[in-house]
């Protein structure tokens, strides 16, 4: 079951959020690409509530991230590190909902 699938009006999660996984485990993202597919995922914005809960799920990813490399299963450990500290750089800090890297669609040039 997806996002689409689990939405309600107490939004209750997103189930599979690797349906719309858009970043590069320990690499960069593009911009482009990673906006183009949640917006053609939700044929538009999507909510703000998803991003609050892909922001919980990249922290998660990036503890993993440093768990498996740190403990050899999949990666070096810079791997995990760098990873981390996209997220971060990504959320600053998890200060914010909106990732660094989402275009958001300008409204004034409408």
């Amino acid at each position: 079951m997806g996002y689409r699938q689990a939405q309600s009006p107490t939004y209750n999660c997103i189930n599979d959020r690797r349906e719309i996984d858009p970043v590069n485990w320990g690499g960069e993202v593009n911009p482009y690409y990673c906006t183009g597919l949640i917006k053609g995922y939700f044929c538009g914005e999507p909510p703000i509530e998803f991003f609050t809960m892909f922001s919980y799920y990249l922290a998660y990813d990036a503890l993993a991230a440093l768990c498996d490399t740190s403990e050899h299963n999949q990666g070096e450990p810079e791997e995990g590190w760098r990873h981390m500290r996209n997220i971060f750089l990504w959320f600053d800090n998890m200060t914010k909902t909106l990732p660094s890297w989402y275009m958001e669609e300008d409204t004034n040039n409408a």
